[in-house]
């Protein structure tokens, strides 16, 4: 429980980076085809040196993603969605760390936890690593009653590093997704298992959705 409340407290340090926001009304798009949207505009973040200098100064921050945005990112060849389980809810619960917060706040740390997720995973090892995959964050909010929990979507790539998008519901049907680039070679992403390992710490269900 201390290892996670470290990253977790680190996740909602570091979830006040740079996002780029937009709100539009969806119909009865998919899970994966909004995820992808966010994703492409990852991408396009990473490869526009003009955007990464709108929000970065650092000659290293706009080398690392020159490198990284050589890369072909077709067509997904893998998405991969994650949910957390009842028992890590549980828990929390039987830890006592929401016992004293209101309902609401309890439902905003439980969201947030996937931020915490994300952050786990990426596991920078640099702060210029930190900085890049935060400047080309991008995020939008929609309608989507058909998206019922809290979840990630990782879309995996034959050439390029893969991206991680959290969906957090909102009110009124809305859901808030947001996008960030995993700069972590040592991620490993290739197989359901290989993604319920990584996300070990929080008793996670993983489920390739394409």
């Amino acid at each position: 429980m201390k290892k996670w409340l470290a990253v977790f407290t680190c996740g909602l340090l570091l979830s006040a980076g740079v996002c780029m926001s937009q709100a539009e009304g969806a119909g009865e798009d998919t899970l994966y085809e909004k995820g992808k949207e966010i994703a492409e505009l990852v991408i396009d973040a990473v490869r526009s040196e003009d955007y990464v200098n709108l929000y970065s100064a650092s000659e290293d921050v706009s080398n690392l993603l020159k490198e990284v945005g050589t890369a072909e990112w077709a067509e997904p060849e893998a998405v991969y969605e994650v949910t957390v389980s009842d028992a890590f809810y549980k828990t929390l619960d039987e830890a006592g760390a929401l016992n004293n917060l209101s309902e609401e706040l309890a439902k905003i740390v439980k969201s947030k936890l996937f931020t915490s997720m994300v952050y786990q995973i990426s596991g920078y090892s640099s702060s210029v690593e930190l900085a890049a995959a935060s400047v080309c964050s991008a995020g939008k909010t929609f309608l989507a009653p058909e998206i019922t929990e809290n979840n990630i979507c990782i879309y995996t790539y034959d050439d390029g590093k893969p991206i991680a998008v959290t969906f957090i519901l909102g009110d009124d049907g809305t859901v808030s997704a947001n996008g960030i680039i995993i700069l972590n070679d040592d991620f490993q992403h290739d197989s359901v298992e290989e993604i319920e390992e990584a996300f070990a710490d929080f008793q996670a269900e993983v489920t390739q959705i394409k």
